[in-house]
């Protein structure tokens, strides 16, 4: 893989996952999830490159998720960014893809969303069971401000759903572009050619 073309395209992942976010806060105080591209990006990585390199990219792109995600805390003096949980449920959620790939035909329309949503749903399970384990005591950490476990599924399941719809038509560009990524993949030959 060629580390400048991931570099470039997880800048724009990331100013663009932001920048939805933003826009589609909701002022009515609805729970409303928005689309992850990185969660698109890293399920793509993970499809197309060696095991080794799928995981270290979703290593780099959960800090990046973490590192866009304030939290308020308990005692209402500042809001903090937490450094780990999207970066371990992403390493799981690729590892996830990796496991699957075998079984799955990368050049298809359908596959990205489908490995998305399996990978993506162990890397939000995992997101928030480590920001939930944080507010138990045994931790000995402040915990989060108006933690709701039930909330936080149901909106990171729909951002889950937004960010399959999402990667349809990311995936046709992302497959458009296998070129630019140096992606070493196997080529079959056809039989009596």
């Amino acid at each position: 893989m060629r580390w400048p073309i991931f570099a470039i395209f997880a800048y724009f992942a990331l100013t663009l996952e932001v920048g939805l976010r933003a826009a589609m806060n909701n002022p009515l105080g609805l729970s409303v999830g928005t689309p992850s591209l990185l969660m698109v990006l890293m399920v793509y990585i993970a499809l197309a490159a060696p095991s080794s390199t799928a995981m270290g990219s979703a290593i780099v792109l959960g800090l990046l998720a973490d590192l866009t995600h304030v939290y308020p805390m308990r005692d209402r003096l500042a809001d903090a960014t937490i450094l780990g949980p999207h970066a371990v449920g992403f390493a799981l959620g690729a590892f996830a893809a990796v496991y699957i790939k075998p079984v799955v035909m990368r050049q298809s329309l359908w596959a990205l969303p489908m490995v998305v949503f399996v990978a993506g749903l162990m890397a939000q399970l995992v997101i928030v069971l480590l920001l939930t384990l944080r507010g138990v005591g045994v931790l000995h950490s402040t915990p989060l401000d108006d933690w709701h476990v039930f909330d936080q599924l149901y909106t990171r399941f729909l951002s889950l759903l937004y960010t399959c719809v999402l990667a349809i038509p990311l995936g046709k560009v992302l497959l458009q572009t296998d070129a630019l990524w140096g992606f070493s993949l196997p080529h079959r030959s056809r039989r009596g050619a």
